[in-house]
């Protein structure tokens, strides 16, 4: 099959940068010890080296490929490329923001990138927050630390719930696994292997991140590889996974990250491979669908890193820096921990959730201000914003028609971006 874009995409390809994979920070270990412990205000987080001169070239060619495209004789490709060399110029912005320590400009490249976070999905997720409070205040109020939780975060829930469009999808019920044994990361590993043989992608490989390195799975398409979280982060997780959970959990990572990029690199537009302009708010979101389907729920995806992320930026009126947000999130940590445990008839064990939120305030901290010091109050990273807004998006779809799943896999792309669909309808993707 001749690809309509086949003189374009592997000059494209080189100029594909994950701008996370840039602002790993590289902090010593000591600082997070020491942030936690309280001796420090702020952990003032370093990055390793973003050279200048790099972005510069690389802004140079996402200028000169503009020209070659935008002189294409095909409205189709210059409709799906010029929005992506966009894109890559704001990756590109965003990274020598990061590198010139300008938390501002890092901050405003990623709201254009991915967006700012809106009052209504943050408030839809403060009402989740709500129910929670009242949940474990009514089992667990007695407990000290539990109760000191409750204070911190009960003036932050706001007032009465409020109604939302999305209200009336009909989630499937989640699934109780009682006594099933957690597996280690190397059983996770095992399983990912075998399930990219399963789904034909045998060029996949699986592979445990070191200690610290991170607490969720990461998918990252250039090496080919998912990144897994080392046996001492996995215990740090809201819940074990169980054999059941990881096989929901390869439904998001493979059979969606995965195969969508196969399946996309083998369409009439390779484009689809490496994704659309702003594929990934429904790329997440028929992620964490697929997810929901084996595992059922009782919320939409993406809630917490909302709320997070909503906190951090200031929707509520206070824009809060690293520590700042760190105070509000332990506890949040703790009594979610706590619900979890309740909702599945787990043992609660206070003081093993109490440390576990501080390791998991920590790295959604992290995660939140990347590219940033943490220091600037407001000023954070905001991809978060794709999942919970991504997930309620793909239920509205399948809610309106059934159908819509045998199309998620056609390629990287957002089934609720109508400029997408179009695209692919003029591809004759559709039937």
């Amino acid at each position: 099959m001749q690809q309509r874009d086949a003189g374009l995409i592997e000059d494209l390809t080189e100029l594909t940068a994950q701008d996370y994979e840039f602002m790993r920070y590289s902090n010593d270990r000591s600082v997070k010890d020491a942030f936690i412990a309280g001796d420090i205000d702020e952990p003032m987080l370093r990055y390793g080296d973003i050279s200048p001169e790099w972005v510069d070239e690389q802004l140079a060619h996402v200028a000169a490929f503009e020209e070659v495209v935008t002189a294409h004789g095909d409205s189709v490709v210059r409709r799906a490329y010029l929005p992506k060399l966009t894109e890559f110029r704001e990756r590109y912005l965003l990274l020598r923001a990061a590198q010139q320590g300008d938390d501002i400009a890092v901050s405003a490249a990623s709201v254009r990138l991915y967006g700012a976070p809106q009052q209504e999905y943050f408030h839809y997720a403060l009402r989740g927050l709500k129910e929670r409070l009242e949940r474990v205040a009514e089992a667990l109020g007695e407990h000290e630390e539990i109760r000191a939780a409750l204070d911190t975060l009960a003036p932050l829930v706001g007032g009465e719930p409020e109604v939302y469009p999305w209200d009336s999808i009909i989630l499937p019920e989640p699934r109780v696994y009682a006594d099933a044994p957690p597996l280690s990361a190397a059983e996770i590993q095992a399983a990912f292997e075998e399930a990219f043989e399963r789904y034909q992608t045998p060029e996949w490989r699986a592979v445990i991140d070191a200690p610290g390195e991170r607490m969720t799975f990461n998918t990252n398409h250039n090496l080919h590889t998912v990144f897994i979280p080392n046996d001492e982060d996995l215990v740090s997780r809201k819940y074990p996974l169980t054999r059941e959970r990881v096989q929901a959990l390869i439904a998001h990572e493979v059979g969606t990250h995965v195969v969508r990029r196969v399946r996309g690199e083998e369409s009439p537009l390779a484009l689809l491979g490496v994704g659309l302009a702003g594929y990934l708010r429904g790329e997440e979101g028929v992620a964490t669908y697929s997810e929901q389907v084996l595992d059922g729920t009782r919320h939409f995806a993406g809630g917490f890193g909302y709320l997070a992320l909503g906190w951090a930026h200031g929707l509520d009126g206070t824009p809060r820096t690293f520590r700042g947000l760190y105070e509000v999130l332990r506890p949040h940590m703790l009594v979610s921990s706590a619900e979890h445990a309740l909702a599945y008839d787990e043992p609660v064990d206070i003081q093993r959730f109490a440390h576990a939120a501080q390791r998991r305030a920590w790295a959604r901290c992290v995660r939140l201000f990347r590219g940033t010091s943490g220091s600037t109050a407001g000023a954070c990273f905001t991809k978060d914003v794709v999942y919970l807004e991504g997930n309620i998006a793909i239920w509205q779809l399948v809610t309106e028609d059934p159908t819509w799943p045998e199309r998620f896999s056609l390629g990287k792309y957002d089934p609720a971006n109508d400029e997408h669909v179009a695209l692919l309808r003029d591809l004759n993707m559709f039937a």
